[in-house]
């Protein structure tokens, strides 16, 4: 039986997580990553007063707030707080419990390839997350060293298309920074990328899990294609 609702807010279990508030009902939870946002989420059946006087107590020290991620029944209350938005993103989560065997094999990039994935995670957080990234290259050089990220290299034609698997708590592993350039899209390789990650998490044992923009019906559909089922939307918020 899959935990849709740990399947929904995995992101917030990830290890080294610190907790800073919980609500006295324990359903809103803040919670903060060493060197990232406050993530805040809320689940149902919480009051407006609660949730309002619970948020204002979290957000009211500005060094730590830099974004939070609740529910959606939750985003009007988001926008009547004290800072102004940055970003507003209407997100869902997925998982898949169907084995899938990849038509192509994926693999690491090698360490010469750290400019052509840097620019890659570049176009990737401005076309995704509409963020400007100014590290990309050092991000690059670290995911390399780290062996989370795959490549999908074809033959004749180089590397076509990246992606990243994320260990998470709870028996599951995340993908993320799936990306094919534009001159590779309609080849269906973001799908073969998308499988030999699938894949990979399947072989160690893992549930494999993803987060994608609602309106970003082109990759939906695509996962949905593979067999990937909805556990829920939640809404990312930016100050």
């Amino acid at each position: 039986m899959i935990d849709r609702q740990q399947v929904l807010y995995n992101m917030l279990f990830e290890e080294g997580a610190e907790y800073y508030h919980r609500s006295a009902d324990a359903r809103a939870l803040a919670v903060k990553f060493p060197g990232k946002p406050l993530w805040i989420y809320a689940k149902e059946g919480l009051s407006e007063d609660n949730l309002r006087s619970f948020f204002f107590s979290c957000l009211k020290k500005d060094d730590l707030l830099s974004g939070f991620v609740a529910a959606p029944w939750v985003a009007d209350i988001c926008k009547g707080l004290h800072k102004p938005l940055t970003a507003y993103w209407e997100m869902s989560a997925y998982y898949i419990d169907k084995n899938i065997n990849p038509s192509h094999e994926i693999t690491w990039p090698g360490y010469g390839d750290f400019m052509l994935i840097g620019k890659w995670i570049k176009a990737f957080f401005t076309e995704a997350l509409d963020i400007e990234l100014n590290n990309a290259e050092e991000m690059g050089k670290a995911l390399i060293k780290s062996r989370h990220l795959y490549i999908l290299d074809i033959k004749g034609t180089g590397p076509v298309a990246m992606g990243m698997l994320i260990p998470l708590p709870n028996g599951m592993e995340r993908l993320n920074l799936i990306y094919t350039p534009e001159m590779y899209r309609g080849k269906g390789y973001g799908k073969q990328l998308t499988s030999g990650l699938v894949n990979k998490s399947q072989l160690k044992g893992k549930l494999p899990v993803l987060y994608a923009k609602s309106a970003n019906l082109r990759a939906v559909n695509m996962y949905k294609s593979l067999g990937f089922k909805k556990a829920g939307e939640l809404v990312e918020v930016r100050y």
